[in-house]
């Protein structure tokens, strides 16, 4: 949604302060604009329930579409990307929800 990523880009006051403060020390090698645009476009994809559950199954499937046996992720992975989703990726609410 081009519209909320215009909004957060107008108001990410702390995005930049953090993308500058990492690439200060080495750790961003991209332009600080190209690496914050990407962000903000992944912060405001839009999607509907469905695309939502469908987008995201593979984390509570094993690592597999539904209805498949392709494996895209191993178990392995699938337990620490759900293990940093449940602690990072709800902001104010991971230690609440933890």
């Amino acid at each position: 949604d081009p519209v909320v990523a215009a909004s957060e880009r107008s108001e990410g006051y702390r995005n930049y302060a953090m993308v500058n403060y990492l690439k200060s020390f080495g750790n961003i090698e991209n332009s600080v604009e190209d690496v914050l645009d990407f962000y903000f476009h992944q912060c405001s994809i839009s999607m509907s329930c469905r695309d939502l559950s469908n987008a995201s199954i593979i984390f509570a499937n094993d690592g597999k579409v539904m209805g498949s046996d392709r494996e895209f992720l191993t178990g392995r992975q699938v337990k620490r990307i759900n293990a940093l989703m449940q602690t990072c990726g709800f902001y104010d609410e991971a230690g609440e929800f933890s």
